[in-house]
């Protein structure tokens, strides 16, 4: 799978553009329980996110254990997305 870094200042333009370019069927979106409302990231992302399939995966520990990691990698294998936000 490729990857791209996208962060800081117009991310969610950036972030826009790929998912008109990359057009996926199925999203993996990565966050934290609370944070991803809090943050304000929720908002931001929920309108781009709405015409794709999405799976939120949010169920781990704020120090992330290796279980996390394990039931992470076990919902990507079953899920089989095109693009993986976090």
């Amino acid at each position: 799978m490729t990857h791209k870094i996208i962060e800081g200042y117009e991310s969610i333009q950036k972030l826009k553009d790929i998912l008109a370019e990359l057009n996926p069927k199925k999203i993996l979106l990565v966050t934290g329980k609370s944070s991803y409302e809090t943050c304000g990231a929720k908002a931001a992302l929920e309108p781009l996110l709405t015409p794709y399939q999405t799976i939120h995966f949010y169920d781990f520990a704020t120090s992330f254990a290796i279980d996390d990691l394990e039931k992470g990698m076990e919902l990507c294998n079953e899920e089989q997305p095109d693009l993986i936000i976090g």
